[in-house]
């Protein structure tokens, strides 16, 4: 049980003290209710820039904010202003009242107001229904459906709330003036609802009242941030919101799983696939889309070719090495010192040789020239230079050979094969050999061509094309440079062989993969290998879309964080508190009394709370010893609308103000004996509040006349009923058989001063008509007489008989029963029955006044007649 400052044990917890148990629950509130209890606690009303402002300070817009606190609870007033209906006027389009009329009620006592079924009362009262409080909240007011027109339906409600006048110009579409929710219409249909169904209470207590305002403040902001939220939503691309990603992959898992949380360096992964990704994916497709044989012949074909390039850029790689340079080089460099140690040796040999050059290159080749000439066809069973002195000839100038020349061969012979000579010889081979060998590694213009038609046209490897031209190019550049002793330039291009390795390994693999397509696993292993390329692709497509998105789902977390302080539960929470302390147990309790008061307690009920909603609360009527029966089911109809009676007057009880309450035909299915207690239930209550009842039961209407004269408490009738094929004509007065034999006569008089003249004049069938309906007045008028002169001991519609009145009878004489059965007799429907009995086609004014004159003479005897002396016949 919440306590506070101002509470104890002992004392009672009013609603003052409940206004501190608000202030001390408010600061663990979220700072937008602190300041929305403030100004609930002052009772201002929220417009939108109100609620504005606490959206603002909800999401955290506004941190500045203007608290609840102790100094703005003041000691809570239990009473507030009563609200009375005066009038209903200018009704239009409502069923098919008539517009010109007004049904007025008296501001205090009772208004009741008659009409027969099909007069238009109940329409009047559905008007009430919709602007004033009622639990039936499921009907329909119906338009006149004569009326082609049909008009927007509207009425005027005149009112009183407090000491103030008020109008309300009411339609079914307008906005409910809160005033008139004070008033309660208890008919039929609410009847059931009260007993069957669960109700909210008809008064609510100023703490409550606030912890109201505040569930419905939390309703509004929940409103507010739930469209920003849907606003947020809707911009949502359709790429997003309806992505064509498989669920299986992991772009499309990711997007499937998308959230303010989603890891944006994943999604950065995901969307920048790599060259080699992109090749796959490109492969794959085209590989997945072919024949697999063809398609392994052509990537067979297309891997022996770039095989074979490779070893080409290999060996060139190889001669462009600077390795390969160095050694060349250093070929040269030896080759030029054998040539000086062979060109020294030579001039130290012949030195003293009548020609020059002899030991140079083109002697050189010479002599060996001489040599094969000589073992192949000159000399060949002589070995060069070996030769007869003055007999052999010179194979190069065909002289004979002196000795001196014979000598000068051998020393060329020994020249030549001397280590000097050979060494330069070994040295210009080798410089030869490795000359022809860089040069055959280098690739031709057309071979450089159609290595980039191949990577770049037939595989779709633009880059490596690219590095291999620029390689080749630059390669051959730096090769060719070397023999031709220009300035060797640099290669930058990079170089290709680590890629044509991969594009090797590739390759080999796609044939292995194309081999086996007929796996369906393998197959499937490819297909799964593609779409999760192709969903990456397709995510980074609309990578920034993604980004956007998780920035949204963000701002929507944060929202939903902020929406979770405008959830009702820790509002209903404290106004369940509330209620059980200020209301459940005073409800309960005045329950039980009206269930006294109507003396129903054959079978115990109790109004049992049920639950609490929406900082509301909730009761239900319920069988103490048997709980959740169903009463509707096992209740009479009289007991059912008793109970629901009961129910409806307890809620009522529990408010301050007392207002107006109404009720329609509450009389319904009673018998004598409860429409008794109901009557002076009503009559109780006329003493406190305005108390309107619309009925057509007479004996109900006169059973409240009675209990209200007894009670001193006025009566205002209205009068409901239909004119032609109109309803809703309103007459400030009782129907004619409603009224007192005095009054009916003095109505029948007015009347026939009205008609004067005219019986004369009109059509005898009219004067037929209009004739027997006076008569028939007439003749109901001698019923109310009589009525009215046993009323002392056995009133109209009354089952009570009152024994100690019965000598007022006595005032009766033979002369009076013979006036009456004389005058009833004339009035007889039957002409036939009394010979002098009045024909409606032959009567005059004059025979109808006689006649009314004649009732009017006798009442005015009864009234001068003693009723209070004594009694003629002893022990009356």
């Amino acid at each position: 049980m919440p306590t506070t400052e101002n509470t104890s044990p002992n004392t009672p917890f009013t609603q003052n003290s409940a206004m501190h148990e608000i202030v001390k629950w408010s600061e663990i509130r979220p700072d937008w209710q602190r300041e929305a209890l403030k100004r609930l606690a002052a009772g201002t009303s929220f417009d939108e820039i109100d609620l504005d402002r606490l959206e603002a300070i909800c999401v955290g817009k506004i941190t500045d904010f203007d608290p609840l606190t102790s100094n703005d609870v003041a000691p809570q007033n239990s009473s507030s202003e009563a609200v009375a209906i005066s009038s209903v006027s200018s009704v239009v389009g409502v069923n098919a009242l008539a517009s010109d009329q007004t049904l007025d009620i008296a501001k205090t006592g009772i208004t009741i107001v008659y009409g027969d079924n099909g007069s238009g009362k109940s329409g009047y009262c559905r008007v009430l229904k919709n602007a004033c409080r009622t639990r039936d909240e499921k009907f329909l007011i119906l338009s006149n459906i004569d009326d082609a027109n049909e008009p927007p339906q509207s009425a005027m409600i005149d009112f009183v709330e407090g000491s103030n006048d008020r109008a309300f110009s009411w339609s079914p579409e307008t906005i409910q003036e809160a005033a008139l929710a004070k008033v309660s219409i208890f008919d039929s249909r609410s009847a059931n609802t009260h007993v069957q169904a669960e109700n909210k209470l008809a008064y609510t207590p100023f703490p409550m009242r606030i912890l109201q305002g505040m569930g419905d403040l939390c309703d509004a902001l929940k409103e507010r941030l739930d469209r920003r939220v849907d606003h947020i939503k809707a911009k949502t691309p359709l790429a997003i919101s309806n992505h064509q990603l498989a669920h299986d992959t992991p772009a499309g898992q990711y997007l499937q799983k998308l959230s303010e949380k989603s890891d944006l360096s994943l999604l950065k992964l995901l969307c920048e696939l790599k060259a080699d990704e992109q090749t796959k994916l490109e492969n794959l497709r085209n590989d997945l889309s072919q024949d697999p044989q063809k398609v392994i012949n052509s990537l067979s074909a297309q891997k022996q070719r770039v095989q074979k390039l490779l070893t080409a850029i290999q060996i060139l790689h190889r001669s462009v090495s600077v390795e390969s340079f160095t050694a060349f080089q250093q070929l040269n460099q030896e080759y030029e010192a054998s040539k000086e140690v062979s060109a020294l040796a030579s001039k130290q040999l012949f030195e003293a040789s009548p020609l020059p050059e002899v030991g140079s290159a083109t002697w050189k080749a010479l002599w060996e020239a001489a040599r094969t000439f000589s073992d192949d066809v000159a000399y060949p069973t002589k070995q060069f230079p070996t030769a007869t002195p003055n007999k052999d000839r010179c194979v190069l100038c065909q002289q004979e050979l002196s000795e001196d020349a014979v000598e000068r061969q051998s020393k060329f012979e020994a020249f030549v094969k001397s280590t000097t000579q050979a060494n330069e010889l070994r040295c210009q081979n080798l410089v030869k050999e490795r000359s022809v060998e860089l040069k055959e590694s280098l690739l031709a213009p057309e071979a450089v061509e159609a290595a980039f038609i191949l990577l770049g046209d037939e595989l779709s490897r633009s880059q490596i094309a690219s590095d291999v031209k620029a390689w080749l190019e630059q390669a051959n550049a730096k090769l060719s440079a070397l023999f031709s002793n220009d300035q060797i330039p640099s290669i930058d291009a990079q170089n290709p062989i680590d890629s044509l390795n991969a594009l090797l390994i590739e390759l080999g693999e796609r044939i292995t993969q194309l081999k086996s397509v007929q796996d369906p696993e393998a197959l499937a292993k490819l297909n799964n290998e593609r779409r999760a390329l192709e969903d990456r692709q397709k995510l980074a497509n609309i990578r920034a879309d993604v980004e956007a998105e998780i920035s949204r789902l963000a701002e929507i977390a944060n929202l939903k964080q902020k929406t979770k302080t405008t959830a009702r539960a820790a509002v209903t929470k404290k106004n369940k508190e509330l209620s059980e302390l200020l209301i459940t147990g005073a409800l309960r309790s005045r329950f039980a009394r009206e269930m006294t008061k109507l003396d129903l307690n054959a079978n115990p009920m109790e109004l049992k709370k049920t639950r609490d909603s929406k900082a509301q609360s909730f009761f239900r009527v319920e069988f103490v010893g048997y709980p959740g029966q169903p009463l509707g089911e096992i209740l009479s109809e009289g007991e059912h609308r008793c109970v629901a009676l009961a129910a409806f007057l307890a809620e009522l009880v529990t408010s301050r103000d007392h207002s107006g309450i109404v009720f329609d035909d509450p009389m319904s299915s009673l018998d004598h004996i409860y429409r008794e207690r109901v009557a002076k239930r009503l009559v109780e209550e006329a003493h406190h509040r305005q108390v309107v009842i619309f009925t057509h039961d007479l004996g109900f209407l006169f059973e409240v006349k009675r209990e209200a004269e007894s009670n001193d408490i006025a009566v205002h009738y209205q009068h409901v009923k239909r004119r032609m094929k109109t309803p809703g004509h309103v007459t400030n007065d009782l129907p004619l058989k409603a009224k007192e034999a005095p009054a009916l006569v003095g109505a029948l008089r007015t009347e026939l001063k009205d008609i004067k003249g005219q019986i004369d004049t009109v059509s005898e069938t009219k004067r037929v008509i209009l004739v027997k309906g006076i008569i028939e007045q007439l003749r109901e008028a001698w019923d109310q007489v009589i009525a009215d002169f046993i009323a002392p001991v056995l009133g109209r519609f009354d089952n009570q008989i009152k024994g100690n009145s019965l000598f007022k009878l006595l005032v009766l004489t033979q002369d009076d029963v013979d006036l009456i059965k004389a005058a009833r007799g004339r009035l007889s429907e039957g002409l036939h029955n009394s010979s002098g009995a009045l024909n409606p086609a032959e009567v005059s004014h004059d025979n109808l006044s006689s006649e009314v004159t004649v009732i009017h003479e006798f009442i005015e005897s009864l009234k001068k007649r003693p009723t209070q002396s004594e009694p003629r016949i002893r022990g009356l």
